[in-house]
């Protein structure tokens, strides 16, 4: 871990590793299901970064199990933070059921997501 990574434990459930990568934040969220407090802690980090000047956020869900609505409120508030700064989101490393749950809820159109870190890692404008 380098000096630009922090690691905060929500519950005995999730932890969020945080780092700094090609002008991006990454957001690497590790639970079985994510809770209130999970998501509260989400936030608080989102926002953060958000004041902080951070304009590309990824969220990296390659080791959440399950894409419960509490998930699907944490993508929607972050999609929604990141568009109120002009800024960009990306998902990366989705499950199956999480991506099959994007797409019965049509959120799939609203979330770019890539397979890995390194592939949301390549932005473009727009």
């Amino acid at each position: 871990m380098n000096r630009n990574d922090h690691i905060s434990e929500a519950t005995n459930m999730m932890t969020i590793h945080e780092r700094f990568q090609s002008g991006a934040v990454i957001l690497s969220v590790k639970a079985s299901v994510l809770s209130d407090i999970d998501v509260d802690m989400i936030k608080t980090i989102i926002r953060s970064h958000l004041n902080s000047g951070v304009k590309q956020l990824v969220l990296d869900f390659a080791h959440v199990r399950h894409l419960n609505s509490l998930g699907i409120g944490i993508l929607l508030h972050a999609r929604s933070a990141m568009k109120a700064v002009k800024g960009e989101l990306r998902i990366a490393g989705m499950n199956e059921d999480g991506l099959l749950i994007l797409r019965r809820t049509a959120l799939n159109k609203y979330f770019p997501v890539y397979q890995s870190v390194d592939r949301a890692l390549q932005f473009q404008p727009g």
